[in-house]
């Protein structure tokens, strides 16, 4: 719908991209490689968004199939 015209102001299709100012996290994919990477992001959503409740980390998990 954006591409058609519906939908206006959208990133990327009639909106440019607005770099943030003070990102939150940033994960700089030139340097790190790809273990590096998502061990930053790792960390940074089990230190952002911990749920107590859960009692386990995202890195514990078993995400076999």
């Amino acid at each position: 719908r954006a591409r058609q015209g519906t939908v206006k102001g959208y990133t990327g299709v009639d909106a440019p991209y607005e770099e943030p100012e003070k990102p939150d996290l940033v994960v700089d994919t030139g340097r790190l490689d790809i273990t590096e990477a998502v061990d930053r992001l790792i960390e940074f959503v089990e230190t952002r968004f911990s749920d107590p409740r859960i009692g386990v980390k995202a890195a514990e998990l078993d995400w076999s199939v």
